[in-house]
């Protein structure tokens, strides 16, 4: 399943969650994939965008349990990837969109097949040019595509998997 809201309180990811509860009892994991391969930039004295040739820096945020944690990390160690960060979240909750998925999961359905509703990977950077005009496809760096979609798939088969 593939959504889109880019935040907006989660109240996309609630709705369709509270709408289709069944394809959330049968999902194995919540990704939230956003801005893995843009470039980093600074920002002039103009306003415009200056590339600084390195990639723009992620964060992996996953839930605060060690066995998630050891997953995510033997993932990045089988595909490694540049400029990542990897984050529990102390509270156990996304810092993205799958918030509304995991916090839907916990709060509406006591019978959930998972204690502590599902399992996710949000993956995300914050380039400075984000939901702007600068925000083109340009601002990919297109030889990082390809190693971001397997680092992207080791970790869905760490989670997905057999």
């Amino acid at each position: 399943m593939a959504t889109a809201g880019h935040f907006q309180r989660v109240r996309g990811a609630e709705a369709f969650a509270e709408t289709h509860p069944d394809l959330l009892r049968a999902a194995r994991a919540v990704f939230t994939l956003e801005g893995l391969a843009a470039k980093e930039v600074k920002e002039g004295l103009d306003g415009d965008y200056a590339e600084t040739g390195r990639p723009q820096a992620t964060t992996l945020n996953v839930p605060p349990v060690a066995a998630m944690v050891a997953r995510v990390l033997s993932a990045l160690e089988r595909k490694p990837t540049r400029a990542t960060v990897v984050m529990p979240a102390e509270l156990g909750t996304p810092l993205s969109d799958a918030a509304g998925f995991v916090g839907w999961s916990r709060r509406f359905d006591a019978g959930y097949r998972r204690p502590g509703g599902l399992p996710y990977v949000s993956w995300t950077s914050d380039p400075l040019y984000r939901l702007d005009d600068a925000d083109t496809p340009d601002r990919l760096d297109r030889a990082r595509l390809v190693p971001v979609a397997r680092t992207v798939t080791e970790l869905v088969k760490a989670f997905c998997g057999p």
